[in-house]
Formats: C-alpha cells, structure tokens, sequence
C-alpha cells in the first residue's frame, strides 16, 4: 500500500505538459489514490487497492519507466 502512495505523490509532480503527452495514464486517479491512502484511511476500499495493485500497476509500471527514459526524469 506504501508504493501506492509514492506512485500518487510521484504523480503530483509530474508537469501539465508530461500528463499531457500521456492521456492514457490515469494521472489524476493516481493522485486521488494516494490522498485517500494517506488521509482517510477507515475510508479506504482494500477491494480497489488490490484490483489496483494486481491488476493495474503491472501494466502501469512498464508505460511509466518508458515515459521517464524517454523524459530522462
């Protein structure tokens, strides 16, 4: 759950113009993901945070390590 939140704070920080770029990748969820983790955390539904973790950052991991070899972040 921890890497779920540094995904999301490292999203933050992603300029407008990256984001951008790369519609596909759900930015904006991300982050939402995070802040739910970190500040509400009776609120938090473990069902997505294991869709997400199983499902969703397998295929997520690769696209973002190509977008930062191709930005050199």
């Amino acid at each position: 759950m921890r890497e779920l939140e540094i995904v999301g704070e490292a999203a933050r920080h992603v300029p407008p113009d990256v984001e951008a770029l790369y519609p596909q990748i759900p930015w904006r969820l991300m982050r939402d993901m995070r802040n739910v983790i970190a500040h509400e955390y009776f609120g938090v539904d473990w069902q997505i945070v294991w869709e997400t973790a199983v499902n969703d950052l397998p295929v997520l991991v690769p696209v973002l390590q190509q977008i930062l070899l191709a930005k050199r972040l």
